[in-house]
């Protein structure tokens, strides 16, 4: 596959914005606008991340056809057939971008609403298979629904409705198939296409780790410029609510969001713009860990008295690190040195 500065990253930059554009539209979030603990804030920066993810495996099957191509004809018919998926892909993401969104106000609704039904567009075009699903009901925590939430596959114009109607089981729905790349639940996975899809699947073992790694290179580019600019010069100060910092507190400085956006995560998207919200994020956060013997090997540097770990709330993978610099005359300052993706211990 080559190394990371042979990868057409333009191409992937291109296709992931195209992406990137129908999430926006398919959910009308603007996560620039929503606190950090509105789950609509971490759904949508899952959706991008994972536009960018499929945009980097596409790259990877792209590329590998195009040196397979023997001439310059080759090459063009390869490059033209993938502009025709592109917008197969664009109106799929489309599709699993505004259902994800819709399971959110799903789950939030369904003391009022507790079922889903399942609607086809009820004309010729719709496939035999779905139109023996039209007028399914069933709860909204239904396994079925797990592996079964339209659309099912390229072109699929079904969609569920919230509803307080009676279940209905139509005969042999457990038996509907659910095409590859489309045997998930976006809502409830926050992604736009299953680990099943053919980019994902075709890309060789020996490939996966480094496309795994390389995922999100495009969207952290993104985020980590616009919320430096956003953030240039704000100098917000922050108040730890809980644990051994509680009360303690920090300025975000130039620095400090340049050292944290500098650093990787595995959906640094998600972690950068965590920072616009960053008085929120550290008072709802709650301590998981903590290194306070300076002989340790977590504590390298003899001016650092401790370390300490705090979990965003809502969030399996996003730490806040504090360190505590100690100076000569034992003055503790409270520094945010990052917000990892996972922890030591």
């Amino acid at each position: 596959m080559g190394d990371k500065k042979n990868f057409d990253w333009d191409n992937v930059s291109s296709t992931f914005q195209a992406y990137k554009k129908e999430v926006e539209t398919a959910t009308g979030i603007d996560i620039t606008k929503l606190s950090s603990s509105d789950p609509r804030f971490k759904l949508f920066g899952n959706l991008i991340y994972d536009a960018d993810r499929f945009a980097t495996y596409r790259q990877r099957q792209l590329g590998a056809e195009l040196a397979k191509a023997e001439n310059d004809v080759q090459k063009e018919a390869i490059r033209k057939r993938y502009k025709t998926y592109l917008e197969s892909e664009r109106h799929a993401i489309y599709g699993n971008a505004n259902a994800a969104e819709r399971w959110a106000g799903f789950t939030e609704n369904a003391d009022l609403y507790p079922n889903l039904e399942w609607r086809t567009a009820g004309d010729s075009d719709v496939r035999p298979e779905h139109a023996k699903l039209d007028g399914l009901i069933l709860p909204v925590n239904d396994p079925f629904w797990n592996s079964h939430t339209p659309p099912l596959g390229f072109g699929c114009r079904c969609e569920l409705t919230q509803t307080d109607k009676k279940t209905v089981e139509k005969d042999g729905y457990k038996d509907t198939g659910a095409p590859k790349g489309f045997d998930f639940n976006p809502g409830i996975e926050q992604k736009l296409f299953s680990n099943s899809a053919g980019y994902y699947t075709s890309a060789p073992k020996a490939d996966v780790e480094l496309l795994e790694k390389w995922a999100g290179t495009v969207s952290g580019k993104i985020s980590k410029e616009f919320v430096r600019d956003k953030l240039n010069n704000t100098n917000k100060v922050v108040k730890i609510a809980n644990g051994d910092l509680k009360g303690a507190k920090y300025t975000i400085s130039n620095g400090c969001i340049k050292r944290i956006t500098g650093k990787p995560h595995e959906n640094q998207y998600l972690r950068d713009f965590l920072l616009t919200d960053i008085e929120n994020v550290v008072k709802n956060a709650i301590q998981v860990n903590t290194a306070k013997d300076i002989k340790t090997n977590l504590l390298k540097h003899k001016n650092i008295a401790a370390w300490h770990y705090y979990q965003v709330k809502g969030f399996d993978n996003m730490f806040l690190n504090f360190k505590v610099n100690v100076d000569k005359k034992g003055k503790e300052t409270v520094i945010l040195h990052s917000i990892s993706d996972s922890i030591k211990k």
